[in-house]
Parts: structure tokens; C-alpha cells; sequence
């Protein structure tokens, strides 16, 4: 029964000021006990819950009203859906505009590329940011004329939102909106030079001159496993995304930030022991450079390397996923 009362509250103060809540907790909190008989039935606290309407509607009493486009009613939901939709087209057009430029450059340079890949990827995603925003402001501008402004909507008690815990581990959005940034522009990186197959390993010479060696990897074993490194990547990037609309941890973030990272560990470790991943005449070329190495030692030098790279990727991943789970589950118990 306090329960039940206690979620009503939270669920109208929640889309209030953070500076005007505990008045307005205090005050909704004394008028509804005064509603209530000394004993109340958990039937007569839903009756007394319903008289009072809808959450929504009465967050918006406690308003200042306002001329609008999109009234206090319908606004916090308007915002949420933006956030996601921004979200969500911010990921599509971000890849697709990123790795399309990147396949398809008009620069030679690798500074040029990377440039051209960052510049006009933003300027394709703020345009469709644009769209969307526009798209969603007219659909939420019809539901606000049609609604008459939601004054009667029907909602059940049973179904309000459950309280928040207090110390529940939070998501800092300066750090997830940075994470998204990073994973976008390394995940665009790392597709372009598997795709193009271009080499970034090289050599000074005597003169100071920089001379490019053949790529480093053979790029028709890359290619039989692309997919697989694209889904990965852009696994990595939906759950950052996740991270920074959730604002906190819960069960599904937990369980999408495990199952993300045990397939970015599967397919690092299937791209490291994949069979004949290295090119055999960078292999030909480096021992040429290299005296008293021949290709056996350097072939076995980069087997032994990329194994012990497979021992800590899946070391790494089991301490990401065992600490995360753990400080989760400890918290939960607070």
C-alpha cells in the first residue's frame, strides 16, 4: 500500500525541477494520506490514486502554465523520443556515411582520408539530426492538438514506474558520449584499412626517406572474416549507445555489455588465429631488411605474439565482464 503511494509520487516528481521535488513530495505526500481513512485498503489507496489522474497530467498542475507547440503533458515523452531517435539515426548514417567515405575517398593521403571521413560524416549526421528533429516535432505537434492537451488519460496503478534505487551505479554521459565518439572514429579506422587493404607499416632509409613496406596482413583471409569484424564494431558502438540513453546499470545493460564484449573477444581471437592472416611476402620483405632473420623466425615470432595477444584479450575480457557483473550485483544488494 505505501508502496503503491510512494511510486505515484516519485512518478509525478520525477518530471518536475529537481529544485521544486521535495516541496512538492511533501505537499502531494500530506494530501493523499488526508484522503485516506486511518486504515486504508490497498483498494482504497488505487481509487484515491486514480481521483488524482494520471502522473503526467498532475506534474503539469504543479507547472507554471505556458503558451507552446508541445505542452509539459506531452514534453518529457517528446524528449525521450528524440533522444533515442537521435540516437539511433546518429549510429545508421554515422557508419554508413563513415565507411562508405572511407571506401570511396577523394584524398591519397591518410591524413586527407581521415579528415574527409570526420568532416563530411558530421555534417551527414547533423543533417539527418535535423530531419528527425523536425519529423518528431510535427508528430508530437499533432498529438497535442488532437489529445486537447492528454487532460484524461487512463493509467493503472499497478503499473507505475518502480523506484529507483539510491545507489544505484550510475553511467556518466560525458564519459558514454565520449566512448561513442572514440568507438565510432577507431571502428571507422579499422574497417577502411581492412577493406582498402592499404599498408601503414614502413621504414626510414639512409637518406630519411619513408619507404612503405607491403601490407602487413594477407587481405583475401581478412575479407572471409570482414562481416564478422563489421558486426563487431558496430556491436561495440549500439552499446555505448545503450550506456548513454540508460543513464545507469541495469540487468539488459548488463547483459548487453557481456554479450558485446564476449564477441568482441571471439572475433579478435578468430582474426589473430585465423590461418595464413599474415602476408607471406611482408614476412619475405621484413627478413630482407632484418640480417640473420629468416622467414621461419619471423613467422613464428608473429605466431607466438598473436597468441599471447588471444591470452590477454580473453583475460581482459573475462576481468571486464567478472568486475562488471560483480560491482553490479554487490550494489544491487545495498
Amino acid at each position: 500500500m505505501k508502496n503503491l503511494i510512494e511510486r505515484y509520487i516519485y512518478d509525478v516528481i520525477r518530471r518536475l525541477p529537481e529544485d521544486k521535488r521535495e516541496d512538492i513530495k511533501e505537499e502531494l505526500t500530506s494530501n493523499i494520506y488526508e484522503m485516506l481513512s486511518d486504515n486504508p485498503s490497498e483498494e482504497e489507496v488505487k481509487k484515491v490514486l486514480e481521483s488524482l489522474g494520471h502522473p503526467r497530467i498532475l506534474a503539469n498542475k504543479y507547472r507554471e502554465q505556458k503558451r507552446y507547440l508541445i505542452g509539459p503533458v506531452w514534453f518529457d515523452d517528446y524528449l525521450l523520443v528524440l533522444k533515442i531517435a537521435f540516437a539511433v539515426v546518429a549510429i545508421i548514417t554515422g557508419i554508413s556515411s563513415g565507411i562508405g567515405r572511407a571506401i570511396n575517398p577523394e584524398s591519397v593521403t591518410i591524413i586527407g582520408i581521415l579528415f574527409e571521413v570526420v568532416f563530411y560524416t558530421f555534417f551527414d549526421i547533423l543533417n539527418a539530426l535535423l530531419a528527425v528533429f523536425a519529423i518528431v516535432t510535427i508528430i508530437f505537434m499533432v498529438i497535442e492538438r488532437f489529445s486537447k492537451g492528454g487532460h484524461h488519460i487512463a493509467f493503472d496503478v499497478y503499473k507505475l514506474p518502480k523506484l529507483p534505487k539510491a545507489k544505484q551505479m550510475e553511467i556518466k554521459r560525458t564519459s558514454a558520449i565520449a566512448s561513442v565518439i572514440i568507438t565510432f572514429i577507431v571502428g571507422v579506422v579499422i574497417i577502411y584499412f581492412l577493406y582498402t587493404g592499404k599498408s601503414i607499416a614502413g621504414y626510414f632509409d639512409g637518406d630519411g626517406q619513408f619507404n612503405q613496406m607491403t601490407n602487413f596482413l594477407n587481405h583475401d583471409v581478412v575479407m572471409s572474416i570482414f562481416a564478422l569484424i563489421v558486426i563487431s564494431i558496430i556491436a561495440n558502438i549500439a552499446l555505448e549507445v545503450v550506456k548513454l540513453l540508460s543513464g545507469r546499470w541495469t540487468v539488459n545493460v548488463l547483459l548487453v555489455h557481456i554479450f558485446v564484449k564476449l564477441l568482441g573477444a571471439v572475433a579478435a581471437i578468430i582474426f589473430l588465429t585465423r590461418p595464413g592472416m599474415i602476408n607471406p611476402d611482408f614476412i619475405t620483405e621484413m627478413a630482407s631488411y632484418i640480417e640473420g632473420m629468416s622467414f621461419s623466425t619471423i613467422e613464428n615470432g608473429f605466431k607466438i605474439l598473436f597468441i599471447m595477444l588471444c591470452f590477454l584479450i580473453g583475460l581482459a575480457t573475462v576481468v571486464d565482464i567478472g568486475s562488471t557483473t560483480y560491482k553490479y550485483f554487490k550494489n544491487e544488494k545495498k
